[in-house]
C-alpha cells in the first residue's frame, strides 16, 4: 500500500518526487490462532509461498503496557451484549469500555495506521452515561458503545480534511447530522479513521495522514475510501464504525478486512456534514452517483441494531429536520426479520473483469447455503457492463476541473498523481491510449473513453 512516489500539482504541472515508503506492519487485535492460520494460508497458496506476511507477534508489539493487555482481552462483544453490559454497569462500565477500545485504536494505529486521532469528547460522553436514569438508560440502543467515525465525518473540534493536507489544523465547529444521531441513540464516537486522498481511490493512503495498511498483510491494501475503518473494524478495534460510499468505499474496505459493509439507497440516512464544503466544492454537482453514509461492522446484528438506533422515530424525528434531504422512514424491524423466503438474483462473472476462482467459490457457497435455507437463488446475466462502466466513468470524472482546482498545490499520493496526469491529456489523446490498452486493461481503456 505504500507510495512510492509523492505527487505535487502546481500550476497545471504534475512533479514526482521520492519519498520513503510508510513503514506500517501489521496488527491484527485477533486472536494469536487466528493469525498463524492466515500466515498458514499464505504459505500454503503456492503463488503467495514468496510473499512476508507479519513479523511480529500481535499481543506484544504494542508500546504501551494497558494498550498490550487490551490485545488479550476475550472476543468482543456484540454491540447489544455491550449496551445491555452498560445499562447494567452505568457510567463505569461505560468509561472500561471507552478505555479499552482506545487501547486497541492506539495499538492498532502503531502499526496499521488506521486511526487519525482519538477524540477528547469520548470520555465525557462515557461519564455522562452515569448521570442517566434506568428508564433513559433502556430507551438508547446504542448505550455507551464505542463507535469510530470516518476521518470526513465533521466531529466538533476535529480534523475533517478528507485526506488533503492543505486543510488540516482547522477543526469543525460542528458535528455531522449522522454523528449527532449516534450520540443521541447512546453511541460515544471515540476515534476518527483513515481515508484515501480526496476519497477518490480504493487504496488508503493521503499526505495529510499517511498510508494505511491492510490489518492481515502489510503489503496489501485495506481497501478505500473507508480503509482506516475497514482496517480498524476487521482488527477487532471497533464493532461498529461509520463511512461513506460512491463506488464501494464502504463495501471494498468491508470484503477485503473481513467485516460487514452496507451501502443503504441515497438519502435514506442523514448526509449533511459527512464532508465539509470547504473541501469538497468539487462534488456540489454530483448527485447522480451520490456520496452515501453507510456502516461497517463485525456482523450482520450490528449492522442491524445500527440501523434500528438511528432510524428510530424518536432520532429520525430530529435528524430528518437537521437534513432536508433524508427520507424520514423510520426502520422497520419486523420487515428486516421477517422469516419469509426470498427470491435472490446471482452471478458468478460479468463478462468483463476476470473472476478469481476464490471468488467464483465464495459466490456458489453462498447460493448454496440460501437455497439450504429455504430461499430461491435465480441466475442471471448482467447487461452489456462495458457501457455502464464507460457511462459510470464519464459521470464520476464530469467535475474533473473543479477537482484539479481543488488538488492545486497539494501533495498527491501515486493513485492521485497518475489521475491527475490523464486528467491533464487532451481528449483526442486519451481516445488514442485508450485503444493502445484496449486488450491488456479494458476497464481502464473505457475509462478514458
Amino acid at each position: 500500500p505504500s507510495c512510492p512516489y509523492m505527487h505535487r500539482l502546481t500550476k497545471g504541472h504534475v512533479e514526482a518526487r521520492p519519498m520513503d515508503a510508510t513503514k506500517a506492519v501489521s496488527l491484527a487485535l485477533v486472536t494469536g490462532k487466528l493469525v498463524l492460520d492466515v500466515a498458514g494460508v499464505v504459505r500454503t497458496a503456492g503463488k503467495l509461498a514468496g510473499m512476508r506476511s507479519y513479523e511480529v507477534d500481535p499481543r506484544g508489539a504494542a508500546a504501551d503496557p494497558e494498550d498490550a493487555r487490551a490485545l488479550q482481552l476475550p472476543a468482543l462483544p456484540s454491540a447489544r451484549e455491550l449496551a445491555e453490559e452498560v445499562r447494567q454497569g452505568g457510567g463505569a462500565a461505560a468509561q472500561a469500555r471507552l478505555r479499552e477500545f482506545a487501547g486497541r485504536a492506539r495499538s492498532a494505529t502503531q502499526l496499521t495506521n488506521c486511526v487519525t486521532e482519538l477524540l477528547p469528547a469520548a470520555e465525557r460522553d462515557a461519564e455522562a452515561v452515569g448521570e442517566l436514569t434506568a428508564e433513559e438508560r433502556q430507551r438508547l440502543p446504542l448505550l455507551g458503545v464505542p463507535v469510530s467515525i470516518k476521518e470526513c465525518f465533521e466531529v466538533v473540534g476535529t480534523d475533517s480534511t478528507a485526506g488533503m493536507a492543505r486543510y488540516k489544523g482547522d477543526p469543525s465547529t460542528q458535528d455531522a447530522v449522522l454523528v449527532e444521531a449516534l450520540r443521541l441513540a447512546g453511541a460515544v464516537p471515540f476515534c476518527k479513521t483513515n481515508v484515501s486522498q480526496m476519497m477518490l481511490s480504493w487504496e488508503c493512503s493521503n499526505p495529510a495522514y499517511g498510508t494505511t495498511s491492510h490489518p492481515m498483510h502489510r503489503h496489501f491494501i485495506p481497501g478505500g475510501s473507508s480503509g482506516g475503518e475497514g482496517c480498524l473494524v476487521g482488527q477487532g478495534g471497533s464493532i461498529i464504525g461509520l463511512g461513506t460510499d460512491v463506488g464501494g468505499s464502504v463495501r471494498i474496505p468491508a470484503a477485503l478486512c473481513g467485516c460487514v459493509g452496507v451501502k443503504p439507497t441515497k438519502n435514506r440516512l442523514p448526509g449533511k456534514g459527512k464532508l465539509r464544503t470547504a473541501s469538497t466544492a468539487c462534488w456540489d454537482g454530483q448527485q447522480i452517483v451520490s456520496s452515501v453514509p453507510g456502516p461497517l461492522t463485525r456482523t450482520v446484528d450490528d449492522a442491524l441494531l445500527f440501523f434500528e438506533s438511528v432510524l428510530s422515530p424518536d432520532v429520525l424525528a430530529r435528524t430528518s429536520k437537521l437534513d432536508c434531504n433524508q427520507v424520514p422512514l423510520p426502520w422497520d424491524r419486523e420487515a428486516a426479520l421477517a422469516e419469509r423466503p426470498l427470491r435472490i438474483g446471482f452471478y458468478e462473472s460479468d463478462d468483463y473483469v476476470r473472476v478469481s476462482p476464490a471468488v467464483r467459490r465464495a459466490v456458489r457457497e453462498a447460493a448454496q447455503a440460501l437455497r439450504a435455507a429455504g430461499h430461491e437463488l435465480v441466475p442471471f446475466q448482467l447487461p452489456d457492463l462495458r457501457r455502464g462502466w464507460e457511462i459510470f466513468a464519464g459521470l464520476m470524472q464530469s467535475g474533473q476541473y473543479w477537482q484539479l482546482q481543488e488538488l492545486e498545490g497539494e501533495a498527491l499520493c501515486d493513485f492521485m498523481g497518475k489521475a491527475a496526469r490523464a486528467a491533464q491529456l487532451p481528449k483526442w489523446l486519451l481516445g488514442i491510449v485508450g485503444k493502445l490498452i484496449e486488450g491488456k486493461a479494458p476497464h481502464f481503456a473505457g475509462s478514458l473513453a
